[in-house]
């Protein structure tokens, strides 16, 4: 499995399963070519800082967000608790005027009723009294 990743500043290719820098050097009379091989660890050393620099841009991103979801979260909650109380109120303020206008419509019907009595009884013919 191959794996490349060029950086904007500088490339660093990096082969095999483990990810490792790929490094070629040709053979000298003492071992390897010594500039090579200190351009290698030169690329090896930019990689790992910049592998470096990766991991802490990626854990300040995750602390971040993981700060922004708290905060959303404790913002949603207060939203919440602040819509359900005002629910509440708007209930209970519902509940007392429908309780104020059943009294009314109550006293009404019952005023309706006694006047209606009243006109029946002056519509009623008179009968005289008989002593």
């Amino acid at each position: 499995m191959a794996f490349r990743r060029d950086f904007t500043w500088h490339n660093v290719t990096l082969d095999g399963a483990m990810g490792r820098p790929a490094g070629r050097f040709d053979i000298a009379i003492a071992g390897y070519n010594r500039d090579q091989v200190d351009q290698y660890v030169a690329r090896v050393q930019r990689a790992l800082a910049e592998l470096s620099r990766i991991e802490t841009v990626l854990a300040n991103a995750e602390q971040l967000a993981a700060e922004m979801v708290s905060q959303a979260r404790a913002e949603a909650d207060e939203i919440v608790a602040k819509a359900s109380a005002r629910a509440d109120a708007v209930i209970a303020d519902a509940q007392q005027r429908a309780g104020h206008l059943t009294t009314l419509r109550r006293r009404v019907a019952a005023e309706v009723l006694a006047t209606q009595r009243r006109v029946e009884q002056l519509a009623a013919p008179q009968q005289p009294d008989r002593q």
